[in-house]
């Protein structure tokens, strides 16, 4: 049996790298709302990453979720330790 090996150079599209570097600014930005003033609902946080962000709305939509999921693992782990309350302080009293 014969294997055939290519090399190939890949260069990402410097928009691809931009709108990463502006998805990880947003998805810090996120967390920290969520966890700093307990917001549930994804109309605000949405609002706000389509408008300050300039993303498409399926980004921002998955970029809250990231920030969501985020934010509970943080907040438990937290919580957990002694650290900040955040919106799981409610679950676990």
């Amino acid at each position: 049996m014969l294997t055939l090996l290519i090399g190939i150079r890949v260069s990402p599209e410097p928009g691809a790298v931009e709108l990463l570097e502006r998805y990880m600014i947003a998805l810090s930005y996120a967390i920290n709302r969520i966890l700093s003033q307990d917001l549930k609902t994804i109309k605000e946080v949405h609002r706000e990453l389509k408008e300050w962000f300039g993303f498409p709305s399926r980004i921002a939509h998955y970029c809250y979720r990231d920030s969501v999921a985020n934010a509970e693992a943080w907040g438990g782990t937290l919580i957990r330790v002694g650290g900040l309350p955040c919106c799981c302080a409610r679950d676990q009293a």
